[in-house]
């Protein structure tokens, strides 16, 4: 077994192969645009299972750090152009003044380990479980919006909490935390199989997807989200 990666630690093996592949990224090792080892080769370096191996590729794709292509392999993604975002009115407030009705449906809601790049955003350790709530959101009754959002392990209570209404309402009045700074990138993507059913559109269907880091009104950073739009049923003004 690979030296980096222990089968005694609490943290899943996917989650340390993963945190390995993150820190190549990051360091560089692996560069923009480079293909990365094939399954079978990282099988063989870290002494996993092809199962291992590909959950911690997909945890890193769906961070935004590697992309897959048919029939060619996984590479290392192009950075992408970031945009600062303040004051951001938020998906509830935005459907309310346009006068339509917004709904969210909790998906799922849980303490999970953080993928390698959130732990480097959060400054916490691997073990250190943040808050992990996935849901559907509606305008009109149209499931327009798949949401993932990971908050720090302080806001924890959140679990308990009725998450159907605005969530950055629900931190700015129990927690008393105001939001600072965001930072956005934006860019196309395909629904994928999940997707696609929770969205009522075909497997492929061109979507909108948009990360944000946000931070606090002190710099520290409080969540990160993901959002999958589908963009034929409302227009986005970013």
């Amino acid at each position: 077994m690979n030296s980096l990666v222990n089968p005694s630690n609490a943290l899943p093996l996917y989650k340390q192969v993963s945190e390995i592949l993150y820190n190549k990224i990051e360091s560089q090792e692996w560069r923009e645009n480079e293909k990365i080892p094939s399954e079978a080769m990282l099988m063989e370096e870290f002494d996993v299972s092809r199962i291992t191996v590909r959950k911690a590729i997909s945890e890193l794709t769906e961070s935004g750090l590697l992309v897959r292509s048919q029939g060619r392999g996984t590479f290392v993604a192009s950075a992408k152009n970031i945009i600062t975002a303040q004051g951001d009115v938020g998906f509830t407030r935005s459907c309310q003044l346009a006068g339509k009705k917004a709904e969210n449906i909790v998906l799922e809601c849980r303490m999970e380990y953080p993928t390698a790049k959130e732990k480097n955003f959060f400054h916490i350790h691997s073990a250190d479980k943040i808050v992990y709530i996935r849901r559907l959101r509606a305008v009109d009754g149209i499931a327009t919006v798949v949401e993932t959002l990971c908050y720090a392990p302080k806001f924890s209570g959140l679990i308990d909490e009725n998450l159907t209404g605005s969530v950055t309402e629900l931190v700015e009045t129990r927690y008393e935390e105001g939001f600072g700074e965001a930072h956005r990138t934006v860019e196309a993507c395909a629904a994928s199989e999940e997707e696609s059913k929770l969205l009522n559109v075909a497997a492929g269907t061109p979507m909108l997807l948009i990360r944000d880091s946000q931070y606090d009104t002190a710099g520290n950073p409080m969540c990160v989200s993901k959002q999958i739009f589908n963009t034929s049923h409302l227009k986005l003004y970013l």
